[in-house]
């Protein structure tokens, strides 16, 4: 268990590190990452780089997922729900 954990952890260094490269690679200074990645990413990785992380807030729109809302709602019920995202600081 804990060889597998830990193998996770490794695995997940090397996902940020290389969202961090794509980055640069592209020239980027900002890097906006949906709510769920704050367990993912941390702040000081990416300032080391030059880089700024922030994320949005959560979702809360009219559906329990962003994802189940894309499917099934209007053009302008989407604009109403992403009217009210805001952009938060790592």
């Amino acid at each position: 268990m804990f060889a597998r954990r830990k193998s996770r952890r490794a695995s997940t260094i090397r996902s940020c590190r290389a969202t961090e490269d794509r980055l640069r690679a592209a020239g980027a200074t900002h890097y906006l990452n949906a709510p769920g990645g704050r367990a993912l990413y941390a702040a000081e990785d990416f300032r080391a780089d030059g880089l700024t992380l922030e994320f949005l807030s959560p979702y809360d729109g009219t559906r329990t997922h962003m994802l189940h809302a894309l499917c099934i709602e209007s053009a302008p019920a989407l604009a109403a729900d992403a009217s009210g995202w805001t952009v938060e600081p790592a």
